[in-house]
């Protein structure tokens, strides 16, 4: 598994962690909601949900293609500026509550995830260029399947 796969896996399980945990702490003293309730959903949806599909997306989209990524280092940039920007995002929400530091750190991870389009989209459209039809199209198998009268 590539580093950059195996660190967003890492990172989400560690989120996920983090995110039972803030969710227990909350469970124990309801005074905390009001605190960790923004910060406890990025967690769980950015750093668990999100890290999680960006390393098994990393890892399986060039096999499933049988093209090699389109860039390993806007992938390695890419799991730097998601750690960086969900961390922010939490403390800043969890410290602050919205403001310019939850901003800035949005923004940041913004970035993280445009990168994650940039680079799945150019091994899918490498992909396609290099077999000559789309890869990964929506509705691409049922199309094949109708024109071969395999459609039921």
């Amino acid at each position: 598994m590539a580093r950059y796969s195996a660190a967003f896996v890492w990172a989400a399980l560690a989120y996920f962690t983090v995110g039972i945990l803030m969710g227990a702490a909350m469970a124990v003293d309801p005074a905390l909601v009001g605190r960790l309730r923004v910060a406890h959903v990025h967690v769980n949806l950015l750093g668990w949900v999100s890290m999680f599909i960006y390393g098994v997306a990393y890892h399986v989209l060039p096999r499933f293609t049988g093209q090699p990524l389109h860039s390993p280092r806007l992938a390695d940039l890419h799991v730097v500026l998601a750690n960086v920007g969900l961390v922010g995002l939490a403390v800043g929400f969890a410290v602050w509550g919205a403001g310019p530091v939850v901003a800035f750190f949005g923004v940041v991870e913004a970035v993280s995830g445009l990168l994650f389009v940039y680079n799945v989209a150019g091994t899918l459209l490498a992909a396609s260029r290099r077999s000559g039809s789309a890869v990964l199209q929506p509705g691409r198998v049922a199309a094949e399947r109708a024109s071969a009268g395999a459609v039921r």
